[in-house]
């Protein structure tokens, strides 16, 4: 690898971790603004107008803080969990297409994508390095040496491993009817958005990926009224940060994916498409469509309550599990008897 492309690669790289932490930051003020409007009050306010910068005052708080290293803490695990935890949330970034083109040459479909690494196996790729985190999640609440963060850490690891398996399938069930486990493809040959006929599949991946970022109703990993907020209560400064980042960083990652998988990329089809698709690029319809997702997610997690242990494990193998088995044969029905979906562009001929 000569200079040059050593220059690229760190240039994206930066790139990349720049669109985080704005990703970051921003997120914590859409959550905290829309939050306080549906409860009728106003959120951050003062800081900056109409409390813009709060975000910036928070960052600048946390990383002011002291370094605090718990006695009982095992130095070296305590020190460098945070990084197990961010680093697979950054590197997930590298394998998401903000936007795909599709021309046609020689009568063959070509998708060009705008992604970092255009992988044959993304979703493959993608599932296996978020399931990092939980590494440094359950290794962090050991490393601190304190009791509720290890329960918090214990918790997660179950519930990640239980939710995964759904998750898991219902992806699949996208691979079928797409042909590719490029994410870059999947998105490029949906001329009818995968949530039409993939509803079923939709909803398991979305409640199942609630659990994976540890969101209300699945947030028992991070309990605030039970845990004193779990696996990250004795992280403080910049390792606190870290963590925090991850969850946001994982929170717009979620609404990229179900973008992706399940609504075309940026692609935007029917009237709207039509009048607006001129003026709005397909990587400003990605991020629209991913920024719609997270809020979604957040008016969801913050109108339900958490449930126990038992009924989280419950809602995972008694519920999730069995259905989305049952999509994936009804996915292999549909992939089997390709006329089914021209019902589907019929139906939707009009929109």
């Amino acid at each position: 690898m000569n200079i040059l492309n050593i220059l690229i690669v760190t240039g994206i790289a930066i790139g990349m971790f720049m669109f985080v932490m704005v990703i970051a930051l921003a997120f914590t003020l859409v959550e905290r603004k829309f939050l306080g409007w549906i409860q009728q009050r106003l959120g951050p306010m003062e800081v900056g107008p109409w409390g813009l910068f709060q975000p910036l005052a928070d960052a600048v708080k946390l990383l002011g803080k002291g370094d605090v290293m718990p006695k009982l803490a095992d130095k070296f695990l305590y020190t460098y969990t945070p990084l197990i935890t961010f680093v697979p949330a950054f590197i997930v970034f590298a394998l998401i297409p903000i936007a795909t083109s599709v021309t046609h040459v020689a009568g063959k479909a070509v998708v060009t994508p705008l992604v970092p690494s255009n992988s044959s196996v993304g979703i493959l790729m993608i599932s296996a390095i978020m399931s990092i985190s939980v590494i440094g999640i359950l290794v962090g609440g050991w490393s601190s040496g304190n009791k509720f963060s290890l329960l918090g850490a214990v918790r997660s690891a179950a519930q990640e491993i239980s939710y995964e398996v759904p998750k898991t399938i219902a992806m699949l069930c996208v691979v079928m009817m797409a042909g590719s486990m490029n994410i870059s493809i999947i998105g490029g040959v949906q001329k009818i958005w995968f949530i039409i006929p993939q509803f079923l599949g939709f909803a398991i991946f979305f409640i199942a990926s609630l659990a994976e970022v540890f969101r209300i109703p699945f947030d028992l990993a991070e309990g605030e009224s039970e845990l004193v907020a779990g696996y990250n209560v004795e992280f403080a400064g910049i390792r606190f940060v870290f963590f925090f980042f991850a969850e946001y960083t994982y929170l717009f990652v979620t609404g990229a994916l179900v973008t992706a998988l399940y609504l075309g990329g940026g692609y935007m089809p029917g009237i709207l498409g039509t009048c607006l698709g001129p003026h709005i690029t397909p990587a400003l319809w990605f991020i629209l469509k991913s920024c719609s997702i997270v809020v979604l997610i957040i008016w969801v997690s913050r109108s339900l309550p958490r449930i126990r242990a038992d009924q989280l494990m419950d809602v995972a193998w008694k519920f999730l599990l069995p259905l989305s088995v049952a999509n994936m044969l009804y996915t292999a029905f549909i992939v089997l008897n390709p006329h089914i979906l021209e019902i589907f562009k019929y139906a939707l001929a009009g929109m």
